[in-house]
């Protein structure tokens, strides 16, 4: 072979390798862009299969629903498949020109192909949740909730919501109880989500009740607090203490205490445990004490006040007296304490305890009181009220007692 012969064919398999090199270059530059910039792709690769679907969804988004419309998205899903015959977006794209025809069964059965090609599409999973609530199947729902938060993180922020309010159905929870069982990784999210949003709270307690409870893991035992304070800020104490009783580790001895102990401070149950309020004007910590109890100790800013520390409880009906020692240090003159405790049942609230006292380096409140029949739970809630001259005071609660009389 003659020399330049030998390097013509070089040449030529250099040109080839070259060529071989854009095209692929091309090839991947036209699938990145064809979720961003359908058209563009299309100038790099006219026979991408994902951007020919992209550009018709874009278009149909565009120009509404039409006859026109309808023609196009199935034209575009056509050449899709030509182009790739296993394509899961192009079998979705297919159901969506039945999805207003009568043919519903058509329908399903193109968005069970694209299902079954990919579960990664999420317009199909999103179609299918559809069919499935309109086929009133509840486990066929969840399960392509299921699939559509696992493959888009992204669409949690749309689905979380709607799931959270769906707990109201009976049949919604008892669908949703093997997922709370399981590793599933959108489950903190929902639980949180449920916990702030959910429009009746009662709604979350009964869900964690019956599916026995919230899993292990600090994250989820962090909404124990959470669902405990909207229940009682919404006024459902009642419900507070029966969701508490369900806990594993729940210690229903001390709903009928107000002694401050390891168990009775713990963070994670309040306000059912005792809790110290985070509040602008006071700073406040639980210690334990010489005798093996805890104590509040608490610094107050000049003329702060308001609430210090409270609990949720449930002490029977009857007589008590209760009994709370406290040692203050750089009060103002007009600086006092006062214990409140406030009887609930049902709609009806009454205060059974209202004691003010001013501080002192040592002083002791003391005060009887009667729980009635209808008091089915109590808040009970220390407040402070600290002067105006310019220095913090400190104040330290030790354990209350009650007894009965």
């Amino acid at each position: 072979m003659r020399p330049a012969t030998r390097y013509s064919i070089i040449a030529l398999a250099a040109l080839a390798t070259v060529f071989v090199a854009v095209s692929a270059g091309l090839f991947s530059a036209s699938f990145a862009l064809a979720r961003a910039n359908p058209e563009a792709a299309l100038a790099l690769d006219g026979d991408n299969p994902d951007a020919i679907i992209r550009r018709a969804e874009r278009l149909a988004q565009a120009g509404g629903e039409s006859t026109s419309s309808g023609d196009q998205l199935f034209a575009a899903a056509r050449d899709s498949i030509a182009a790739l015959p296993l394509n899961a977006p192009a079998f979705r794209l297919f159901a969506s020109t039945n999805a207003s025809s009568d043919e519903l069964d058509r329908f399903k059965a193109l968005v069970a192909m694209s299902d079954r090609l990919s579960r990664r599409d999420l317009g199909t999973q999103l179609f299918l949740i559809e069919t499935a609530v309109e086929d009133d199947d509840v486990a066929s729902v969840l399960y392509h909730y299921d699939n559509a938060m696992r493959m888009r993180e992204s669409s949690r922020a749309l689905l979380l919501p709607v799931l959270a309010a769906a707990i109201k159905s009976p049949a919604i929870r008892a669908h949703l109880q093997p997922y709370l069982k399981r590793d599933t990784p959108w489950l903190g999210e929902f639980l949180r989500q449920a916990v702030a949003t959910t429009p009746d709270s009662r709604d979350v307690v009964a869900l964690l009740i019956e599916s026995g409870g919230m899993p292990e893991g600090d994250f989820y035992q962090a909404l124990h607090s959470q669902l405990l304070s909207r229940l009682v800020s919404e006024g459902r104490t009642d419900l507070a203490l029966r969701y508490y009783r369900s806990l594993d580790g729940a210690d229903p001895a001390y709903l009928a205490s107000l002694a401050m102990t390891d168990a009775s401070t713990n963070a994670r149950y309040t306000p059912v445990s005792w809790q110290r309020y985070d509040i602008a004007g006071v700073d406040s910590l639980f210690l334990v004490a010489d005798d093996g109890d805890y104590e509040l100790s608490s610094t107050f800013e000049p003329g702060f006040p308001g609430p210090i520390m409270r609990k949720v409880a449930a002490i029977a009906p009857g007589s008590y007296t209760f009994s709370a020692q406290q040692r203050a240090d750089d009060f103002a003159p007009d600086s006092e304490l006062r214990w409140q405790i406030e009887c609930i049942g049902g709609e009806r609230k009454e205060t059974v305890l209202n004691r003010t006292v001013a501080m002192e380096n040592e002083f002791t409140v003391q005060a009887d009181f009667e729980v009635p029949e209808w008091c089915e739970s109590q808040i009970v809630t220390a407040f402070a009220r600290i002067g105006y001259e310019p220095r913090d005071t400190s104040m330290t609660i030790s354990s209350p007692s009650l007894a009965r009389r």
